[in-house]
């Protein structure tokens, strides 16, 4: 009966507020576990330090925690005027590229078949290997009346103490193409 009433009360809330798009974004990630010995807890723990950014990594053969590395600072990236004009020079070259690259009909992002793609620098927090992922499946999940949208899709993956993730997309298609990746098909 109080599940009812509460319902009711969203709905009504619902009703009340126009149903406008003000509201909480919805998480990114939503972890849960049994207890604070749980593994996704301890991952967390571990790996928690202020202005770090993580993020999950899932392939076919493990669960992974990754930090990534702040950029190198350059030694002489101090105040002088010498640096400021290097620093504004390079910026000038490489926006004087991308609008060379534009006129050429080349896309932006494209890269010569001879040139490494530049990625983040990161390192790892925490690995699960395969064996301990229980299941990894697309879900549904209605949040509180505060979110908006309310209404999201995650793909839940859960180890096999119980404790785990939820990574919230907010389509159907989304969740389904993040599933077809974690198992390689995408």
């Amino acid at each position: 009966m109080r599940e009812g009433i509460e319902r009711f009360g969203v709905a009504v809330a619902d009703v009340v507020s126009g149903g406008d798009d003000s509201g909480a974004t919805p998480p990114r990630v939503v972890y849960f576990g049994q207890s604070p010995q749980a593994r996704i807890v301890r991952a967390l723990e571990a790996s928690c330090k202020p202005d770090t950014e993580l993020m999950w990594v899932l392939t076919t053969h493990r669960l992974g925690l990754l930090e990534v590395l702040a950029p190198e600072v350059d030694e002489d990236s101090g105040g002088s005027l010498w640096s400021k004009a290097r620093k504004f020079g390079a910026g000038v070259k490489d926006f004087s590229r991308d609008v060379a690259d534009i006129f050429q009909g080349k896309q932006l992002g494209e890269f010569a078949a001879d040139t490494p793609i530049p990625v983040r620098e990161v390192t790892a927090h925490v690995e699960f290997p395969a064996q301990l992922v229980r299941s990894v499946a697309a879900t549904k999940r209605k949040l509180p009346s505060d979110y908006r949208p309310r209404k999201v899709f995650p793909l839940r993956i859960e180890l096999d103490d119980g404790s785990g993730l939820e990574v919230i997309a907010q389509t159907e298609e989304a969740v389904a193409r993040l599933q077809a990746m974690a198992f390689g098909r995408a």
